[in-house]
C-alpha cells in the first residue's frame, strides 16, 4: 500500500516494572488539519468533518457509538479502531487491529485530539491504568499518509462533512 507503515512495538527490559501511562502523541500542523473522520465499529454514526474550535481537548474517543451485540458492547469502550486527521491536500490515519498489549481503563477516553497554541496532537494510550510489564511487552498500531493515489485536480475542492457547515472555498458533500 502507498503509504502504509506497520508498527509492531517490544519493550525489552520491562520484567516487573509498573507503568502508569504510555502514550503515542502525533504532532500535526494545526492549519493543514481541519478535519477528521473517526470509527468505530458502526456503519454510519461515524463521526466526519471539521475538528471542533477550541483549546485543549477538543475531541476524545468516548464520543464515538459503539454497536451492541445482545446488550453488550462489541468493541471496548475507550478503544477507536481508526481515525484520519487531514485536510484536502494530505492527512493521516491512525489504526489498530487488535487491542491486545494495550492496558486501557474502560471508563477514560484512550484518544484525544488535544489543541494547544498552533499545534494540533493526536494522543492515544497505548497504557493509562497501573500495569506490570512482562519482559517484551508488545503492541502494535498502523499509519496511512493520505491520499494514498493522486486525485483529479476536480476532485480536491469537493469536502465531506455532515453539518453541512463546510470549509470556505469548498463544495461540500453531504
Amino acid at each position: 500500500y502507498d503509504g502504509f507503515f506497520w508498527a509492531k512495538m517490544k519493550l525489552s527490559g520491562v520484567e516487573g516494572k509498573n507503568i502508569d501511562r504510555l502514550t503515542l502523541v502525533i504532532p500535526l500542523k494545526n492549519e493543514e488539519s481541519p478535519m477528521f473522520h473517526a470509527v468505530s465499529n458502526t456503519i454510519r454514526t461515524n463521526p466526519a468533518g471539521n475538528i471542533p474550535d477550541g483549546s485543549g481537548i477538543v475531541w476524545d474517543g468516548s464520543q464515538l457509538k459503539r454497536a451492541m451485540d445482545f446488550g453488550k458492547e462489541m468493541i471496548h469502550p475507550q478503544i477507536v479502531p481508526c481515525i484520519w486527521i487531514g485536510g484536502v491536500e494530505k492527512g493521516l490515519s491512525w489504526f489498530l487491529d487488535s487491542s491486545m498489549g494495550y492496558r486501557l481503563k474502560k471508563d477514560a477516553p484512550a484518544m484525544r485530539i488535544v489543541r494547544n497554541g498552533g499545534e494540533l496532537r493526536l494522543e492515544v494510550d497505548i497504557i493509562n491504568r497501573p500495569s506490570k510489564l512482562k519482559d517484551g511487552h508488545e503492541f502494535e498500531f498502523g499509519m496511512q499518509a493520505t491520499p494514498v493515489k493522486p486525485l483529479e485536480k476536480s476532485w480536491r475542492k469537493i469536502v465531506y462533512d455532515s453539518s453541512g457547515e463546510g470549509i470556505k472555498g469548498m463544495d461540500t458533500a453531504i
